[in-house]
């Protein structure tokens, strides 16, 4: 059996951007981590996980002409993020190469994903202390997930 048929969600959860720095996921999630059926209300202009889920430590900066992928899920009935490696933009603000999916913790049922893109224009952005949404320079997209995809679609 594959992970990834072991920890699932069975609902959208509503992924949008929070007022300030928060996040919303406005639905209930419906969730299974090894056969159990959980379910997780966050609600809408939640804080921001203030560590990575993997190592522990605070996020890592998106610089400007880079990007990374933010994955959202559940760990230990909480909301927890895991963020991927930087990736580089070219002059058009796309990835030049699709950026990597972070490791993602055994115990971690993933609900979410965040992209984010700071061009030229832009400034460094950090989740958890940066805007959600409308900087100056930064993409954001947003996708509710039910499982991990086994690759980016931008």
């Amino acid at each position: 059996m594959k992970l990834s048929e072991n920890k699932f969600v069975t609902t959208k959860a509503g992924f949008a951007a929070g007022t300030g720095t928060s996040y919303t996921a406005a639905s209930a999630i419906l969730y299974s981590l090894d056969g159990e059926a959980l379910t997780l209300t966050p609600g809408s202009n939640q804080a921001q996980p203030a560590t990575d889920a993997n190592t522990g430590a605070a996020f890592v900066g998106v610089p400007i002409n880079k990007g990374c992928i933010f994955i959202y899920g559940i760990q230990a009935g909480a909301v927890a993020v895991v963020q991927g490696p930087l990736a580089d933009l070219d002059v058009g603000g796309n990835f030049i190469l699709a950026p990597e999916y972070p490791a993602i913790p055994e115990t971690f049922v993933p609900f979410a994903e965040l992209i984010i893109k700071v061009a030229a224009n832009g400034s460094t952005w950090t989740l958890g202390s940066s805007n959600s949404a409308s900087v100056t320079g930064v993409t954001y997209t947003r996708k509710d997930l039910m499982v991990l995809k086994s690759r980016l679609h931008t």
